[in-house]
This record gives C-alpha cells, sequence and structure tokens, in this order.
C-alpha cells in the first residue's frame, strides 16, 4: 500500500510490478475525495480492513467489500469522536485496537471490541432534536417511531426513517405536561399516564386529547393525578398504578374502579404494573414490596422485606417487574434484583456483591441468549443468570466511558423492539439504542508488567538501565526490607475495569481478593527467599492466569546468615562440652561427699524408725493385753466371728465385750482418728466401759453410754473452748441376757443390722457422738429392745467398710453395699461370713488392677442366736 501527498491510495502488485490507482475501485458512497487527501499512515488488521490517516481524518477501506466509508472526523458535539483531523501516524498493537496520531493533540484508541451504543441527546438550538436531556418514556409506535417523553414536558415522535422529531406539545397544550408512562393500544390511540394531569387519551390522527382528572367528590374518577404506569389487560381495562393506590379504568364506561391498603394493597403508592394478560397483575410498589392481584378471586398476595431473612424480597420498593421465557419475574428494586420464581414462590436476591454496577435498578430486558439487560443508577449491566453455582451467574457492566450517555438512568425511560431486539433506555443525557448481539466481547489476554519497584517508599533505578519488568531476581538487605510493586496490565479497551490479584509466596497463602489496585505494597518482610506473583484481567474478566513472576531476596544480617550460625553452634558446642567436664567433675566430688552424708542420715533414721517401731508393736501388745479377748466372746457367743482390720498397727477401732452374771454386753466403737491416737482413745475407751460396769453397777446400753460420754468429756476437759481437743468415738452397744430372746441396742451414731429370715431391719442409732467439744447439755441415748429368735444375725460395725475407695470407679463402698452384703451372706455358716467379708474388701480396693490403700480401720461384729 502507498499512500501519496496528492495522489491518493495506490498498491503495488508486487508479482506483477504494477502500481494500481486503488481509489478507481472503490465503491465512494459519498464524494471524499481520497485521491485529493494527505495520505501520512496505512494499516491492515486482521480482520481485512485498511485503515487510512490523512490530514482531513480518519478512513476506514472494506476490502471484501470493495467500500470506503469516512469512518471518523472530529466532531465538537461528540465526546468519543478523534480529537483532531490532522492525523500523522497509526499503529495496531497486540490485542488488535487502533492507536491513532494526530498533528498536535495527542493520540486516540480504536478498540477491537467496539461497544455500538448509539447515543441520542438534546442539541441545543435544534428543535430536531429531544426537548430536554432527562428521559422519562421510551415507546416505540406501530410504525417503528420512538416516542419519547422528557422532563420537558409532552411527548415526542422521532421518525427514525427520516431522522425527524415531531413535538405534540407544540400543537396541543393539553400535552405539556411530563410523561411518565405511554400504552399504544390495538386502535393506534395513545394511552398516556402524566404527572400532575392524571390519565390522557391521545389519538394522533385528530389530534384529540382527553384528561380523566381526580375528582375528590367522584369515587367513580381515578384515584391521583400522578399515574406512574400504565397496564391494558386485553379485556377492554387499564390498569393504573399512581401514588394513591391502584385504579382499573373500563375503556367502555370510561369509569374508574380504586383498590386501597384497605382491599389488600401493601401500601398507597404504586410503581409499576404488569400481568400475564389473562388473570393476574403483578405489582411493584413504593414501601410495600411485591404484590399479587388475582382479578377473578380479587385476592391480593403480598411479598414484603423480612430483616435477616434471605429468602424475603431484599427491598420493599419495586421499580419494574420482567416476566423471561422461562416465567421468572425479575423485580427490580432499590436494594438489587430479584428472581421470584413463580412455581415454588422462592425469591434469589442479586445484589452489588455479587456483580452488580449498583443497588438501586431500572429497567430489565432480556436477549435472544437468555442474558438480562438492566439499568441502573451505575450504568447498564448484561447479567448471565446460573444459580447452580455460588456465583449466581456472570455480570458485565457498562458505563459511560462504554459510550453510554451517562451513568445515571431513569425508571421508565426503557423499551425493547420484540422483532428486532434492539434496546432502548434513557436517563439524565438522552438515552441509548443498542442491539445485543453487535456487542463484541474482549477475549483478549492481557499481558502483565511490573512497571515500578520501591524499597522504603523510593522507587529503585536498576543498573544499565535495565526496566523493572525484565528482572527476575531481585535482592534487597534486610535494613531495606519495607518493599512495593506497581504493575499494569496491557489491555486499554477499558483500562479501569482491569482487574488484578497478586501473592507472596512463602508469605501469602491465597491470592488477594481482584480489584484494579495495581500496587503491592508489603511492609517488614523478614529474610529469607520470595516469589512475588501478579496475574491480571481485561475489563470483560477474562485472566491471565500465568501472570507474571520475579523471585525477591531478603539478605539478612550478618547474625543470621549461615556461616555465622554455624560458628555460633561450634562455639556454643565447645563451651558446652568444656562447662559440662568442669560440671561433672565437680558433681563427681560433691556425690561423693553428698553419698557418705546420706549414708550416715540413713543410718540414723533406720535407727529411729526401728525404735519408733518396737514402741508402735509394744504399743500393740499393751492394747491387745487390756482389750478384751476374742476366745471370751466366743465363750459366750459361739456362732460369732469379728473381722479386724487396723489401717496402722494399732487401731482406734475396738470391739469390747463384758460379762456381769448372765448380762453380757458387746460393742464396736469407732475411735477419732487412727494409729497410735486412735489407739489411745480405744484404751480409754475400754477402760471407762468396764469402770461404769463394776463401779456404777450400769448395765442398760443408753445409760451406759450417756455415763460413756460424760466421763470422756470429763476425762478430756472437753468444755466448749475454743482449742478443746475433739476427741471421741462412735459405738454400738448390745446387752443380752443369757436365755433371754431380747437384745436391748443403744448407739452413738452407728447402727446396728438385725437379720431375722428374710427380713433386714437396719437399727438407727442417736446422731450424737462419744465425748467431743459439743455444747450439747443432754445426749439423749435410747435403748432399743430386739426380739431375736434362734438364727437370728446381729451385726455392729465401725465405718470402715463403708468409706473405703475402690471399686471400678474408684468411689467409697458406701453403707448400701454393706447391708446388701451382710443380707446375701445371712445364711452361710457364720464361721465362713468372716473370710467372706475380708475377701469383699480386699477385691472392692484391688479392683482392675487399681490398688487402693486402706484409709481407716476396719471393724465388723457378727453374732447369731
Amino acid at each position: 500500500w502507498i499512500g501519496t501527498r496528492k495522489g491518493g491510495l495506490n498498491l503495488m502488485d508486487k508479482k506483477n510490478n504494477i502500481l494500481i490507482d486503488y481509489t478507481k475501485f472503490l465503491d465512494m458512497s459519498e464524494p471524499k475525495e481520497l485521491d485529493k487527501y494527505w495520505i501520512r499512515s496505512i494499516i491492515e488488521d486482521k480482520h481485512g480492513q485498511v485503515w487510512v490517516a490523512t490530514k482531513n481524518g480518519l478512513t476506514k477501506i472494506e476490502l471484501n467489500k470493495q467500500c470506503l466509508g469516512f469512518y471518523e472526523m472530529h466532531n465538537d458535539n461528540n465526546a468519543y469522536s478523534i480529537n483532531c483531523n490532522n492525523l500523522t501516524d497509526l499503529f495496531l498493537d497486540a490485542s488488535g485496537s487502533l492507536w491513532i496520531g494526530s498533528y498536535d493533540l495527542g493520540f486516540d484508541i480504536v478498540h477491537h471490541t467496539i461497544v455500538n451504543f448509539s447515543h441520542h441527546k438534546k442539541v441545543e438550538d435544534d428543535d430536531n432534536t429531544i426537548r430536554s436531556n432527562i428521559v422519562f418514556v421510551i415507546e416505540e409506535d406501530e410504525y417503528g417511531g420512538l416516542l419519547i417523553c422528557t422532563t420537558a414536558g409532552g411527548i415526542s415522535l422521532l421518525d427514525r426513517r427520516t431522522n425527524r422529531m415531531t413535538h405534540y406539545a407544540d400543537k396541543n397544550s393539553e400535552l405539556d405536561k411530563p410523561v411518565l408512562d405511554i400504552h399504544l393500544d390495538k386502535t393506534g390511540t395513545l394511552w398516556l399516564g402524566t404527572w400532575g394531569k392524571g390519565l390522557q387519551y391521545f389519538d394522533r390522527k385528530t389530534g384529540f386529547v382527553k384528561s380523566y382528572i381526580a375528582k375528590s367528590e367522584d369515587s367513580t374518577s381515578i384515584s391521583n393525578n400522578t399515574v406512574m404506569s400504565v397496564y391494558d389487560d386485553n379485556k377492554g381495562n387499564l390498569w393504573l398504578a399512581t401514588f394513591n393506590g391502584m385504579d382499573r379504568f373500563d375503556k367502555k364506561t370510561t369509569k374508574f374502579k380504586r383498590f386501597y391498603e384497605n382491599d389488600g394493597l401493601p401500601c398507597k403508592i404504586i410503581n409499576y404494573i404488569t400481568g400475564n394478560g389473562q388473570d393476574t397483575l403483578w405489582i411493584g410498589t413504593r414501601g410495600g414490596g411485591l404484590s399479587i392481584y388475582n382479578t377473578k378471586t380479587q385476592k391480593f398476595e403480598n411479598y414484603l422485606f423480612v430483616e435477616g431473612d434471605s429468602t424475603s424480597i431484599s427491598n420493599n420498593v419495586v421499580n419494574y417487574i420482567y416476566n423471561d421465557k422461562k416465567g421468572h419475574l425479575w423485580l427490580s428494586t432499590d436494594a438489587g434484583l430479584n428472581c421470584f420464581i413463580k412455581k415454588t414462590k422462592k425469591i434469589i436476591r442479586i445484589t452489588e456483591k455479587d456483580g452488580l454496577p449498583h443497588n438501586r435498578l431500572w429497567g430489565i430486558f432480556e436477549d435472544k441468549e437468555g442474558n438480562l439487560w438492566i439499568s441502573s443508577n451505575y450504568g447498564i449491566c448484561r447479567y448471565t443468570p446460573d444459580f447452580t453455582n455460588s456465583t449466581k451467574g456472570k455480570f458485565r457492566n457498562f458505563n459511560k466511558s462504554d459510550g453510554l450517555q451517562g451513568n445515571e438512568f431513569t425508571q421508565l425511560a426503557h423499551f425493547q423492539n420484540n422483532k428486532t431486539g434492539e434496546i432502548f433506555f434513557g436517563g439524565v443525557n438522552g438515552f441509548n439504542s443498542f442491539f445485543p448481539d453487535r456487542i463484541i466481547e474482549n477475549k483478549y489476554i492481557p499481558p502483565v508488567h511490573l512497571i515500578s519497584f520501591k524499597k522504603m517508599d523510593e522507587e529503585v533505578v536498576f543498573k544499565g538501565d535495565t526496566t523493572v519488568n525484565y528482572k527476575k531476581d531481585i535482592q534487597v538487605s534486610w535494613r531495606e526490607n519495607f518493599i512495593a510493586f506497581e504493575f499494569a496490565g496491557l489491555d486499554y479497551a477499558d483500562p479501569e475495569k482491569n482487574l488484578y490479584s497478586y501473592k507472596m509466596e512463602g508469605l501469602d497463602i491465597n491470592w488477594s481478593n481482584p480489584s484494579v489496585r495495581r500496587y503491592a505494597p508489603y511492609p517488614n518482610i523478614r529474610d529469607g527467599e520470595y516469589i512475588f506473583r501478579v496475574r491480571a484481567a481485561n475489563n470483560e474478566g477474562i485472566w491471565n492466569n500465568e501472570g507474571l513472576a520475579v523471585r525477591v531476596t531478603i539478605n539478612p544480617p550478618f547474625w543470621r546468615t549461615n556461616w555465622f550460625i554455624i560458628s555460633s553452634v561450634i562455639a556454643t558446642i565447645l563451651a558446652i562440652l568444656l562447662y559440662i567436664r568442669i560440671r561433672t567433675k565437680r558433681l563427681k566430688q560433691e556425690k561423693r561427699i553428698l553419698e557418705e552424708t546420706v549414708a550416715q542420715r540413713t543410718a540414723e533414721l533406720r535407727q529411729k524408725n526401728e525404735d519408733i517401731l518396737s514402741s508402735i508393736q509394744y504399743a500393740k501388745r499393751i492394747q491387745v493385753a487390756i482389750l478384751p479377748t476374742l476366745s471370751a466372746f466366743k465363750k459366750e457367743f459361739p456362732n460369732s466371728f469379728i473381722v479386724y482390720k487396723p489401717k496402722d498397727i494399732v487401731s482406734g477401732d475396738f470391739f469390747w465385750f463384758y460379762k456381769k452374771g448372765k448380762r453380757r454386753l458387746f460393742a464396736a466403737a469407732d475411735c477419732t482418728g487412727h494409729g497410735v491416737p486412735g489407739a489411745f482413745m480405744s484404751i480409754i475407751g475400754n477402760n471407762l466401759l468396764e469402770k461404769i460396769v463394776n463401779d456404777k453397777n450400769i448395765l442398760d446400753p443408753a445409760e451406759l453410754l450417756t455415763e460413756l460420754d460424760a466421763d470422756i468429756i470429763e476425762a478430756l476437759d472437753q468444755r466448749g473452748r475454743k482449742g478443746d481437743s475433739f476427741d471421741g468415738m462412735d459405738i454400738a452397744l448390745c446387752a443380752h441376757e443369757k436365755g433371754s430372746n431380747v437384745l436391748e441396742y443403744a448407739g452413738a451414731y452407728r447402727p446396728l443390722i438385725h437379720i431375722s429370715g428374710r427380713e433386714v431391719t437396719k437399727v438407727r442409732s442417736t446422731k450424737r457422738s462419744i465425748g467431743g467439744s459439743q455444747k450439747i447439755e443432754k445426749k439423749d441415748f435410747v435403748t432399743n429392745r430386739i426380739e431375736v429368735k434362734k438364727g437370728d444375725i446381729v451385726y455392729a460395725f465401725s465405718d470402715g467398710y463403708a468409706d473405703q475407695f475402690g471399686g471400678p470407679k474408684g468411689r467409697k463402698f458406701m453403707m448400701r453395699n454393706l447391708q446388701e452384703e451382710l443380707a446375701n451372706i445371712h445364711h452361710i455358716p457364720i464361721n465362713e461370713q468372716a473370710d467372706y467379708m475380708n475377701e469383699t474388701i480386699e477385691i472392692w480396693m484391688n479392683n482392675y488392677n487399681l490398688k487402693y490403700e486402706q484409709v481407716d480401720d476396719i471393724l465388723l461384729i457378727g453374732v447369731q442366736f
């Protein structure tokens, strides 16, 4: 391709060596006089298009069509036109974007993904444009013309064939109020929902206008003069959304029926009404959520926002309702998009967190591919629903940088041509029209470059003018371990929407959340080796997952270097070995001295222990000599046994027996403590009992215990004073007249068990101990008289059995278990019962290989009559 200064565009056929004037072959749809232009640059793209930069603008040649199209010139009224017509150079980058250099006004870019949003707005001093840039309503008439309503009032028609604009308010002043909604019925008549003039009937052929105004005295008139939405149910009724409820207008009778909150509406301000054309209306309210009205049953079904319930509608302000091809209702609200599944009545919420550009939404339409196109308070969103995954679908957001009229759109300014699929969205700066299937996705995978590396907040300049992007390994001193990277994804289709994610391997576990931030700081990194990775995505969310990686080494201080650590370890080991050697020598010497001292002390302790043990053994002989003999007891009670197991050598438990005439007395006593202290108390108790019987001739058990209590208190000087001893005893005392069938019993905290036949009786004792520093003037001991028959057995005992720990869970034996065991063995020979009870307590103390020490002296007396 050869461009000349005034000779036009030439093509060199290199095979035939022929130079051709190419402008002669072009279909010049408009006189461009390309052969007279100063051609400064030529470039051909992969789509078979030749771009020509001239001194008078940019030209595009489609080789397949042999067609010359005048692509672009500067236009003061179009912010997206080229900056200057005086072009100097062209460049095609790897993504397919065309870079256009101008003579003195910088450069422009034509991207490979052209988003075809046509923009229509008001042009000053041009009556062939819309009257105001704030668009309220867009509708299409039966001839393909656009009916447009703006804040300037009235309704205008844009004939798209002639591009001529007709303003109806100029011909009829009745049409000067802002129109909020338009409905074109089958007859070609327009029904207008207005701001201030209620419902209007407009016949465009005759120019006739009739306004239906609210009349407070007429209940059959419209309920409010602000009509937000008009819906035709194809049965001769118009349904109107007003600021004071919902109205049904009968076009034949021209009468209105009003619906208020007391009829079932959730609130009085209605934003939008649509339906299924049969018997169901879907009503979007401002404050009452979604309401569904059945015209047959005349019942309202309301769906409101519920705090804390994610399955409820997300907001009570519903701006628009769209019924998709699957029969789902899509609700645009002030808090996101809601999908109402009519079969299950389930609601699914979609919000900014999922990918919407803004939570306040307006119009919704569905294209041929099933995508939803949604206008919002921050651009337009193309949403592909997918409720099978956690992301709820795919989002592609468009804003002013893509050619939209602005980022803010309006409530009912939207329309879709069902035949062509063309969609219109209006906002605060005119309106846009586009064909969804002509919007090309950007599939270019952007390369990622490092553009800056900083340490301690200062940019690093590498030796030899090497840029940071070509560095694969960066080393930093431990003193400069505050580092940061700046990076960029090289895709310029919409660089503000490029996303980035990064991580420092060895420091970060996960990638950072995708964001537009192009800066990654890492303060106070510990010395070591790391790999910094960064990846980028273009404006469509296409990721370069390979990304870029650079190794970062933070050099340690000398005291954390390997050679210093190894040297320090060796020196430390040598010092430790030397210390161990010296210490071992000292320890051996100290050990020898200690062993000699321990041997001497051990000999002394052994001698003392032997002396103490001899004393205790002697005390035992004294205790045995003083206490009654078992043979004397067995002589009087042949069928008897005594289980006697002292905890130590000497015991605090003792049995007592005395005979006077035919009267025989025996007792099981438990003195305070055990060992030597208990043994002393047992001797005192034994002597006092004999003294009371001999000297005072007291043979009644209760009286004997009363006297014993007094003598113990006197002997131990127990007066209830602070510091007095609490020593005493618990005792079960029995008396039996030889040949009698009555056993007398009195107890001080020790009961008696009587078994007669199969009947087991526990004879309770007095809840008082013998002796002790107790502030009780009199202890009422009671003599129980028990009838005993031949074969009856009585058992007296201390608390040794009940308090002994053992068993599978390490618990006490307890009184209940003792009573059960005695009840189980009373029928076996009396001399075998002692062996059984001895074995029982041994098993209890040594159960499951867990040996429990004996905690107290054990005494059990059994007597069979």
